[in-house]
Protein backbone atom coordinates (compact mmCIF):
# COMPACT_ATOMS: atom_id res chain seq x y z
CA UNK A 1 0.00 0.00 0.00
CA UNK A 2 0.99 3.46 -0.49
CA UNK A 3 1.35 6.16 2.13
CA UNK A 4 -2.31 7.80 3.40
CA UNK A 5 -4.29 4.76 1.33
CA UNK A 6 -7.63 4.59 2.81
CA UNK A 7 -7.87 1.17 5.75
CA UNK A 8 -10.52 2.39 8.30
CA UNK A 9 -13.83 4.86 7.65
CA UNK A 10 -15.98 5.23 10.91
CA UNK A 11 -19.10 8.14 10.19
CA UNK A 12 -21.88 8.91 13.28
CA UNK A 13 -20.93 6.23 15.32
CA UNK A 14 -22.44 6.27 18.67
CA UNK A 15 -23.66 3.64 21.52
CA UNK A 16 -25.87 3.88 24.52
CA UNK A 17 -24.97 2.58 27.71
CA UNK A 18 -27.02 1.93 31.15
CA UNK A 19 -23.88 4.03 33.29
CA UNK A 20 -23.04 6.50 31.03
CA UNK A 21 -26.07 7.18 28.85
CA UNK A 22 -25.76 8.46 24.81
CA UNK A 23 -21.97 8.88 23.48
CA UNK A 24 -20.66 9.82 20.60
CA UNK A 25 -17.67 9.08 19.02
CA UNK A 26 -15.64 11.11 16.36
CA UNK A 27 -15.80 10.72 12.35
CA UNK A 28 -12.24 9.70 11.46
CA UNK A 29 -10.37 8.56 8.74
CA UNK A 30 -7.49 5.75 9.71
CA UNK A 31 -4.87 5.80 6.76
CA UNK A 32 -1.41 3.92 5.59
CA UNK A 33 1.50 5.31 6.96
CA UNK A 34 -0.34 7.39 9.44
CA UNK A 35 0.06 7.43 13.18
CA UNK A 36 -3.50 8.56 15.53
CA UNK A 37 -3.71 8.97 19.37
CA UNK A 38 -7.17 8.67 20.63
CA UNK A 39 -7.46 9.99 24.17
CA UNK A 40 -10.06 10.17 26.68
CA UNK A 41 -10.85 9.73 30.23
CA UNK A 42 -11.24 6.68 32.01
CA UNK A 43 -14.77 5.68 31.14
CA UNK A 44 -15.47 7.66 27.94
CA UNK A 45 -15.30 4.65 25.74
CA UNK A 46 -11.55 4.28 24.38
CA UNK A 47 -11.41 0.87 24.26
CA UNK A 48 -15.19 0.61 22.82
CA UNK A 49 -14.16 2.85 20.13
CA UNK A 50 -10.23 0.80 19.76
CA UNK A 51 -12.70 -2.87 18.91
CA UNK A 52 -15.21 -0.65 16.31
CA UNK A 53 -11.84 0.35 14.84
CA UNK A 54 -10.04 -2.94 14.81
CA UNK A 55 -13.39 -4.47 13.54
CA UNK A 56 -13.66 -6.78 16.38
CA UNK A 57 -17.84 -5.41 17.00
CA UNK A 58 -19.69 -3.89 14.68
CA UNK A 59 -21.70 -0.11 16.61
CA UNK A 60 -25.17 -0.42 16.19
CA UNK A 61 -25.46 3.23 15.44
CA UNK A 62 -23.16 4.61 12.52
CA UNK A 63 -20.86 3.03 9.89
CA UNK A 64 -17.79 1.63 9.58
CA UNK A 65 -15.85 0.85 6.53
CA UNK A 66 -12.55 -0.83 5.77
CA UNK A 67 -10.48 -1.47 2.75
CA UNK A 68 -10.08 -4.95 0.95
CA UNK A 69 -6.76 -5.51 2.14
CA UNK A 70 -7.44 -4.84 5.71
CA UNK A 71 -9.10 -7.89 6.51
CA UNK A 72 -7.08 -9.98 8.92
CA UNK A 73 -4.60 -7.91 9.40
CA UNK A 74 -5.52 -5.71 12.32
CA UNK A 75 -4.27 -6.38 15.38
CA UNK A 76 -5.58 -4.89 18.93
CA UNK A 77 -2.63 -5.54 22.22
CA UNK A 78 -4.92 -4.46 25.18
CA UNK A 79 -5.35 -5.45 28.70
CA UNK A 80 -7.89 -8.09 27.63
CA UNK A 81 -5.68 -9.55 25.21
CA UNK A 82 -3.24 -10.29 28.10
CA UNK A 83 -5.84 -11.37 30.49
CA UNK A 84 -7.64 -13.85 27.55
CA UNK A 85 -3.55 -14.96 27.50
CA UNK A 86 -2.90 -15.79 30.88
CA UNK A 87 -6.92 -17.04 31.29
CA UNK A 88 -5.67 -19.96 28.46
CA UNK A 89 -2.52 -20.76 30.24
CA UNK A 90 -4.46 -21.32 33.23
CA UNK A 91 -7.15 -24.10 31.56
CA UNK A 92 -3.75 -25.22 29.94
CA UNK A 93 -2.57 -25.77 33.60
CA UNK A 94 -0.79 -29.40 33.81
CA UNK A 95 0.46 -28.93 37.44
CA UNK A 96 -0.62 -32.35 38.34
CA UNK A 97 0.70 -33.99 35.25
CA UNK A 98 3.77 -32.38 36.65
CA UNK A 99 4.08 -34.06 39.93
CA UNK A 100 2.58 -31.20 41.60
CA UNK A 101 5.10 -28.69 40.49
CA UNK A 102 3.57 -25.55 39.36
CA UNK A 103 2.78 -25.01 35.49
CA UNK A 104 3.92 -21.97 34.51
CA UNK A 105 2.29 -21.76 31.29
CA UNK A 106 3.74 -22.22 27.55
CA UNK A 107 7.60 -21.06 27.17
CA UNK A 108 7.44 -17.72 25.59
CA UNK A 109 9.21 -18.70 22.35
CA UNK A 110 6.43 -21.67 21.62
CA UNK A 111 3.78 -18.71 22.11
CA UNK A 112 5.78 -16.48 19.54
CA UNK A 113 6.51 -19.37 17.01
CA UNK A 114 9.76 -20.73 15.96
CA UNK A 115 12.72 -18.79 14.98
CA UNK A 116 12.02 -18.79 10.93
CA UNK A 117 9.10 -17.27 11.72
CA UNK A 118 9.91 -13.94 13.21
CA UNK A 119 11.01 -11.66 10.29
CA UNK A 120 14.74 -10.46 10.79
CA UNK A 121 14.14 -7.14 11.36
CA UNK A 122 12.35 -8.24 14.81
CA UNK A 123 15.52 -9.43 15.79
CA UNK A 124 16.81 -6.11 17.16
CA UNK A 125 13.76 -5.21 18.80
CA UNK A 126 13.94 -8.88 20.83
CA UNK A 127 17.17 -7.97 22.31
CA UNK A 128 16.90 -4.22 22.94
CA UNK A 129 13.31 -5.35 24.89
CA UNK A 130 15.89 -8.17 26.58
CA UNK A 131 13.07 -10.60 25.47
CA UNK A 132 15.95 -13.11 24.00
CA UNK A 133 16.02 -13.66 28.49
CA UNK A 134 12.57 -14.71 28.10
CA UNK A 135 12.15 -16.92 25.57
CA UNK A 136 12.39 -20.32 27.85
CA UNK A 137 10.42 -18.07 30.75
CA UNK A 138 6.58 -19.39 31.27
CA UNK A 139 4.15 -16.80 30.48
CA UNK A 140 3.01 -17.29 33.73
CA UNK A 141 5.86 -15.99 35.30
CA UNK A 142 6.30 -12.92 33.30
CA UNK A 143 6.10 -9.04 34.99
CA UNK A 144 3.07 -7.13 33.80
CA UNK A 145 5.85 -5.00 31.90
CA UNK A 146 7.09 -8.38 30.33
CA UNK A 147 4.57 -9.46 29.08
CA UNK A 148 3.38 -6.25 27.30
CA UNK A 149 6.47 -6.44 25.39
CA UNK A 150 5.60 -10.38 24.23
CA UNK A 151 2.18 -9.56 23.10
CA UNK A 152 3.54 -6.22 20.98
CA UNK A 153 6.26 -8.56 19.52
CA UNK A 154 3.62 -11.38 18.96
CA UNK A 155 1.52 -8.51 16.95
CA UNK A 156 3.89 -7.39 14.85
CA UNK A 157 5.17 -10.98 13.89
CA UNK A 158 1.68 -11.29 12.05
CA UNK A 159 2.82 -7.95 9.52
CA UNK A 160 -0.32 -6.11 10.18
CA UNK A 161 -1.85 -3.47 8.25
CA UNK A 162 -3.61 -1.79 11.29
CA UNK A 163 -1.83 -2.33 14.99
CA UNK A 164 -3.97 -0.81 17.53
CA UNK A 165 -2.27 -0.68 21.08
CA UNK A 166 -4.08 0.28 24.19
CA UNK A 167 -2.02 2.22 26.80
CA UNK A 168 1.05 0.71 24.93
CA UNK A 169 3.57 2.53 27.77
CA UNK A 170 1.86 1.15 30.53
CA UNK A 171 4.11 -1.27 32.79
CA UNK A 172 7.05 -0.92 30.60
CA UNK A 173 10.61 0.88 32.30
CA UNK A 174 12.23 3.95 30.93
CA UNK A 175 14.42 2.58 28.51
CA UNK A 176 11.62 0.24 27.03
CA UNK A 177 9.54 2.83 26.55
CA UNK A 178 11.40 4.98 24.62
CA UNK A 179 13.19 1.88 22.45
CA UNK A 180 9.53 1.16 21.98
CA UNK A 181 8.74 4.73 20.83
CA UNK A 182 11.28 5.10 18.27
CA UNK A 183 10.34 1.48 17.18
CA UNK A 184 6.90 2.49 16.36
CA UNK A 185 7.77 5.64 14.08
CA UNK A 186 10.15 3.14 12.27
CA UNK A 187 6.82 0.72 11.79
CA UNK A 188 4.55 3.49 10.41
CA UNK A 189 6.46 2.23 7.01
CA UNK A 190 4.86 -0.76 7.06
CA UNK A 191 1.84 0.15 8.57
CA UNK A 192 -1.13 2.03 10.42
CA UNK A 193 -0.90 2.90 14.30
CA UNK A 194 -3.36 3.73 16.67
CA UNK A 195 -2.14 4.75 20.52
CA UNK A 196 -5.06 4.55 22.82
CA UNK A 197 -4.59 6.82 25.90
CA UNK A 198 -5.80 8.53 28.91
CA UNK A 199 -2.84 10.56 28.76
CA UNK A 200 -1.82 13.49 26.73
CA UNK A 201 1.50 13.68 27.16
CA UNK A 202 2.01 9.64 25.98
CA UNK A 203 1.07 11.27 22.09
CA UNK A 204 4.41 10.49 20.16
CA UNK A 205 6.01 13.71 18.35
CA UNK A 206 5.41 11.85 15.16
CA UNK A 207 1.42 11.89 15.91
CA UNK A 208 -0.49 12.55 12.56
CA UNK A 209 -4.06 12.72 14.13
CA UNK A 210 -5.60 13.04 17.46
CA UNK A 211 -9.08 11.87 18.81
CA UNK A 212 -10.47 13.23 21.65
CA UNK A 213 -13.48 11.43 23.46
CA UNK A 214 -15.73 12.94 25.96
CA UNK A 215 -15.67 12.64 29.65
CA UNK A 216 -19.16 10.58 31.03
CA UNK A 217 -21.89 12.73 32.10
CA UNK A 218 -21.63 14.16 35.12
CA UNK A 219 -17.88 12.65 35.49
CA UNK A 220 -15.48 14.59 37.79
CA UNK A 221 -12.51 15.60 35.81
CA UNK A 222 -11.84 19.24 36.17
CA UNK A 223 -8.32 20.22 36.33
CA UNK A 224 -8.77 23.58 38.07
CA UNK A 225 -7.20 24.70 41.07
CA UNK A 226 -9.99 24.81 43.00
CA UNK A 227 -11.92 21.61 42.08
CA UNK A 228 -8.03 20.27 42.85
CA UNK A 229 -8.04 21.48 46.52
CA UNK A 230 -11.78 20.45 47.13
CA UNK A 231 -10.82 16.98 45.52
CA UNK A 232 -8.18 17.24 48.03
CA UNK A 233 -9.75 18.43 51.19
CA UNK A 234 -12.36 15.24 50.29
CA UNK A 235 -9.40 12.83 50.31
CA UNK A 236 -7.79 13.76 52.90
CA UNK A 237 -10.71 14.08 55.55
CA UNK A 238 -11.58 10.53 54.36
CA UNK A 239 -7.81 8.92 54.62
CA UNK A 240 -7.41 10.50 58.09
CA UNK A 241 -10.57 9.48 59.59
CA UNK A 242 -10.38 7.05 62.08
CA UNK A 243 -6.67 7.48 61.78
CA UNK A 244 -6.55 10.79 64.39
CA UNK A 245 -6.09 13.74 63.13
CA UNK A 246 -1.84 13.29 63.01
CA UNK A 247 -1.72 9.63 61.87
CA UNK A 248 1.22 7.54 63.31
CA UNK A 249 3.37 10.69 63.04
CA UNK A 250 3.72 10.26 66.75
CA UNK A 251 4.11 6.78 66.87
CA UNK A 252 7.01 4.65 68.03
CA UNK A 253 8.70 3.48 65.20
CA UNK A 254 9.15 -0.36 64.98
CA UNK A 255 9.83 -3.23 62.87
CA UNK A 256 7.25 -3.93 60.09
CA UNK A 257 8.92 -5.99 57.52
CA UNK A 258 12.26 -7.52 57.32
CA UNK A 259 13.74 -9.86 54.86
CA UNK A 260 17.16 -11.77 55.58
CA UNK A 261 19.00 -13.20 52.72
CA UNK A 262 15.77 -13.78 50.90
CA UNK A 263 16.13 -15.72 47.62
CA UNK A 264 13.25 -16.41 45.18
CA UNK A 265 13.99 -18.75 41.93
CA UNK A 266 11.23 -20.35 39.38
CA UNK A 267 12.86 -23.82 38.09
CA UNK A 268 16.00 -22.74 37.34
CA UNK A 269 16.07 -19.20 36.72
CA UNK A 270 16.83 -17.17 39.46
CA UNK A 271 14.68 -14.03 40.10
CA UNK A 272 15.96 -12.62 43.20
CA UNK A 273 19.08 -13.26 45.56
CA UNK A 274 20.09 -12.39 49.18
CA UNK A 275 17.52 -9.63 49.74
CA UNK A 276 18.12 -8.02 52.62
CA UNK A 277 15.46 -5.24 53.78
CA UNK A 278 13.89 -3.89 56.62
CA UNK A 279 11.49 -1.47 56.78
CA UNK A 280 10.16 0.26 59.88
CA UNK A 281 6.15 1.27 60.38
CA UNK A 282 4.96 4.44 58.63
CA UNK A 283 7.91 4.39 56.17
CA UNK A 284 7.37 5.40 52.85
CA UNK A 285 9.38 2.96 50.66
CA UNK A 286 9.61 3.07 46.55
CA UNK A 287 10.81 -0.34 44.98
CA UNK A 288 12.48 0.52 41.21
CA UNK A 289 14.30 -1.76 39.06
CA UNK A 290 13.76 -2.93 35.35
CA UNK A 291 10.85 -5.01 34.09
CA UNK A 292 11.97 -8.60 34.91
CA UNK A 293 13.63 -7.14 38.18
CA UNK A 294 11.09 -9.17 40.71
CA UNK A 295 9.67 -5.75 42.12
CA UNK A 296 5.94 -7.47 41.78
CA UNK A 297 7.50 -10.84 43.25
CA UNK A 298 8.88 -8.85 46.25
CA UNK A 299 5.49 -7.70 46.73
CA UNK A 300 3.74 -10.99 46.55
CA UNK A 301 6.47 -12.56 49.08
CA UNK A 302 4.78 -9.95 51.40
CA UNK A 303 1.35 -10.22 50.77
CA UNK A 304 0.71 -13.86 50.79
CA UNK A 305 0.46 -14.54 47.44
CA UNK A 306 3.96 -16.08 47.02
CA UNK A 307 4.37 -19.80 48.40
CA UNK A 308 8.28 -18.88 47.98
CA UNK A 309 8.03 -16.79 51.59
CA UNK A 310 7.74 -19.87 53.12
CA UNK A 311 10.86 -21.64 54.48
CA UNK A 312 12.43 -18.24 54.36
CA UNK A 313 13.28 -15.81 57.37
CA UNK A 314 10.61 -13.17 56.20
CA UNK A 315 9.36 -11.09 59.23
CA UNK A 316 5.95 -9.71 59.12
CA UNK A 317 4.14 -7.53 61.88
CA UNK A 318 6.65 -8.63 64.11
CA UNK A 319 6.47 -12.59 63.81
CA UNK A 320 7.94 -14.97 61.01
CA UNK A 321 6.39 -15.74 58.28
CA UNK A 322 5.47 -19.74 58.13
CA UNK A 323 5.04 -19.90 62.35
CA UNK A 324 1.42 -20.63 62.64
CA UNK A 325 0.25 -17.60 61.15
CA UNK A 326 -2.85 -17.69 58.19
CA UNK A 327 -2.82 -16.30 55.10
CA UNK A 328 -5.91 -14.19 56.02
CA UNK A 329 -4.25 -12.90 59.37
CA UNK A 330 -1.83 -11.41 57.22
CA UNK A 331 -4.73 -10.04 54.36
CA UNK A 332 -6.71 -8.33 56.67
CA UNK A 333 -3.98 -6.17 57.68
CA UNK A 334 -2.94 -5.57 54.11
CA UNK A 335 -4.11 -3.17 51.35
CA UNK A 336 -2.78 -3.94 47.92
CA UNK A 337 -3.07 -3.25 44.32
CA UNK A 338 -1.34 -4.81 41.34
CA UNK A 339 -1.40 -5.83 37.78
CA UNK A 340 -1.26 -9.47 38.89
CA UNK A 341 -4.13 -8.72 41.31
CA UNK A 342 -5.70 -7.52 38.35
CA UNK A 343 -5.80 -10.01 36.65
CA UNK A 344 -7.01 -12.40 38.68
CA UNK A 345 -10.19 -10.38 39.71
CA UNK A 346 -13.66 -11.97 38.67
CA UNK A 347 -14.58 -9.98 35.74
CA UNK A 348 -18.42 -11.23 36.27
CA UNK A 349 -19.26 -9.12 39.38
CA UNK A 350 -20.84 -5.70 40.04
CA UNK A 351 -18.21 -3.24 40.85
CA UNK A 352 -19.65 -2.67 44.41
CA UNK A 353 -18.99 -6.29 45.23
CA UNK A 354 -14.99 -5.49 44.60
CA UNK A 355 -14.89 -2.34 46.52
CA UNK A 356 -17.00 -4.25 49.51
CA UNK A 357 -14.57 -7.40 49.27
CA UNK A 358 -11.88 -4.93 50.58
CA UNK A 359 -13.39 -5.82 53.85
CA UNK A 360 -12.60 -9.44 54.04
CA UNK A 361 -9.80 -9.49 51.42
CA UNK A 362 -11.27 -11.95 48.97
CA UNK A 363 -11.86 -11.97 45.43
CA UNK A 364 -15.70 -11.43 45.11
CA UNK A 365 -18.23 -11.34 47.84
CA UNK A 366 -19.37 -14.03 49.68
CA UNK A 367 -19.99 -12.53 52.96
CA UNK A 368 -23.31 -10.26 53.39
CA UNK A 369 -21.82 -6.64 54.58
CA UNK A 370 -22.99 -4.97 57.09
CA UNK A 371 -24.99 -1.37 56.39
CA UNK A 372 -22.11 0.87 57.55
CA UNK A 373 -19.48 -1.00 55.46
CA UNK A 374 -22.55 -0.38 52.07
CA UNK A 375 -22.20 3.25 53.18
CA UNK A 376 -18.45 3.26 53.51
CA UNK A 377 -18.01 1.81 49.84
CA UNK A 378 -20.63 4.54 48.46
CA UNK A 379 -18.65 7.47 50.35
CA UNK A 380 -15.20 6.02 48.66
CA UNK A 381 -16.63 5.66 45.57
CA UNK A 382 -18.19 8.77 44.89
CA UNK A 383 -14.62 10.16 46.24
CA UNK A 384 -13.31 8.49 43.45
CA UNK A 385 -16.25 8.83 40.36
CA UNK A 386 -17.59 4.92 40.77
CA UNK A 387 -20.99 6.26 41.74
CA UNK A 388 -22.75 5.78 38.31
CA UNK A 389 -21.13 2.25 38.03
CA UNK A 390 -21.05 0.50 40.69
CA UNK A 391 -23.95 -1.73 39.08
CA UNK A 392 -21.89 -2.38 36.15
CA UNK A 393 -19.95 -5.71 36.18
CA UNK A 394 -16.06 -5.31 36.08
CA UNK A 395 -16.43 -6.87 32.21
CA UNK A 396 -18.97 -3.94 31.22
CA UNK A 397 -16.36 -1.28 32.61
CA UNK A 398 -13.22 -0.14 30.94
CA UNK A 399 -9.91 -1.29 32.79
CA UNK A 400 -9.21 2.52 33.74
CA UNK A 401 -12.24 2.10 35.69
CA UNK A 402 -11.53 -1.31 36.84
CA UNK A 403 -8.53 0.03 38.35
CA UNK A 404 -9.83 2.65 40.27
CA UNK A 405 -12.61 0.45 41.58
CA UNK A 406 -9.39 -2.03 42.60
CA UNK A 407 -7.73 0.98 44.39
CA UNK A 408 -10.70 2.04 46.73
CA UNK A 409 -11.01 -1.60 47.67
CA UNK A 410 -7.45 -1.32 48.89
CA UNK A 411 -8.10 1.98 50.55
CA UNK A 412 -11.73 1.21 51.76
CA UNK A 413 -9.99 -1.20 55.16
CA UNK A 414 -7.66 1.94 56.19
CA UNK A 415 -4.86 -0.65 55.98
CA UNK A 416 -1.85 -0.66 58.06
CA UNK A 417 0.64 -1.52 55.02
CA UNK A 418 0.17 -0.07 51.74
CA UNK A 419 1.24 -1.82 49.01
CA UNK A 420 1.04 0.01 45.29
CA UNK A 421 2.40 -2.03 42.65
CA UNK A 422 1.87 0.19 39.38
CA UNK A 423 -1.29 1.64 40.74
CA UNK A 424 -1.93 4.30 37.89
CA UNK A 425 -1.54 1.34 34.97
CA UNK A 426 -4.60 2.03 32.87
CA UNK A 427 -5.27 6.28 34.84
CA UNK A 428 -6.01 8.73 33.13
CA UNK A 429 -4.99 12.18 34.27
CA UNK A 430 -7.24 13.34 36.61
CA UNK A 431 -7.13 9.80 38.59
CA UNK A 432 -3.85 9.20 38.56
CA UNK A 433 -3.73 12.67 40.42
CA UNK A 434 -6.38 11.16 42.82
CA UNK A 435 -4.01 8.13 43.10
CA UNK A 436 -1.08 10.29 43.95
CA UNK A 437 -2.43 12.71 46.25
CA UNK A 438 -3.89 9.67 48.38
CA UNK A 439 -0.15 8.05 48.56
CA UNK A 440 1.34 11.44 49.20
CA UNK A 441 -0.99 12.21 52.21
CA UNK A 442 -0.75 8.81 53.84
CA UNK A 443 3.29 8.92 53.21
CA UNK A 444 3.66 12.03 54.24
CA UNK A 445 1.51 11.69 57.46
CA UNK A 446 2.56 8.21 57.94
CA UNK A 447 -1.12 6.94 58.35
CA UNK A 448 -0.04 3.48 56.98
CA UNK A 449 3.55 1.96 55.97
CA UNK A 450 3.42 2.54 52.23
CA UNK A 451 5.01 0.43 49.49
CA UNK A 452 5.23 1.89 46.28
CA UNK A 453 6.05 0.84 42.54
CA UNK A 454 5.82 2.82 39.27
CA UNK A 455 8.20 3.01 36.61
CA UNK A 456 6.89 6.34 34.89
CA UNK A 457 8.49 9.18 35.98
CA UNK A 458 5.97 11.25 36.34
CA UNK A 459 4.17 9.14 38.84
CA UNK A 460 6.31 10.16 41.87
CA UNK A 461 5.24 10.26 45.49
CA UNK A 462 7.22 13.33 47.04
CA UNK A 463 6.59 12.35 50.52
CA UNK A 464 8.83 8.65 50.19
CA UNK A 465 12.09 8.84 51.46
CA UNK A 466 13.33 5.61 51.19
CA UNK A 467 14.49 3.35 47.84
CA UNK A 468 15.18 -0.12 47.53
CA UNK A 469 16.81 -0.35 44.11
CA UNK A 470 16.79 -4.20 42.26
CA UNK A 471 19.96 -4.74 40.74
CA UNK A 472 21.75 -7.30 38.86
CA UNK A 473 23.59 -9.60 41.18
CA UNK A 474 26.99 -11.05 39.26
CA UNK A 475 25.30 -15.03 39.99
CA UNK A 476 22.54 -13.70 38.62
CA UNK A 477 19.34 -12.74 39.63
CA UNK A 478 18.78 -9.37 41.32
CA UNK A 479 19.50 -8.06 44.79
CA UNK A 480 19.05 -5.35 46.80
CA UNK A 481 20.79 -1.83 47.58
CA UNK A 482 19.06 0.72 50.17
CA UNK A 483 18.96 4.37 49.19
CA UNK A 484 17.81 7.50 50.64
CA UNK A 485 15.26 9.84 48.03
Amino acid sequence: MEKDDFLVRVRNVSFITQERGGQNFPDCDIRFGRCTVLYGPNGSGKTWFSRVLAGEIEPAVGIRTEAPELKGRVELVSFETGLRLIEAEKHRDESDLNGGAADLGRPVKEYLGTEDRIPSRFMGLIQRFRIDTLLNRGLRALSSGELRKVLILHALIDEPLLLILDDPFDGLDIDARQELTDFLEHLLDQCSLVIVSGRRREAPEYTDQFLELSAPSGAACSSSPDFRRNENRKLWDKIRSRSGDNGNENKNATSLLEMKQVSVSYREEVILRDINWRVLSGEAWKISGPNGAGKTTLMELVNGDNPKAYGQEIYLFGRRKGSGESVWEIKKRIGHVSPALHMRQLMGIPLMDVVLSGFFDTLGLYDKAKDIQIDEAREWSRLFGLEGYLNATMRQVSFGIQRVALIVRALIKRPELLLLDEPCHGLDDHNTGMVLNAAQLIAEHRIATLLYVSHDPDHQVPAITHNLVLKTHGEGGYTAEVREL
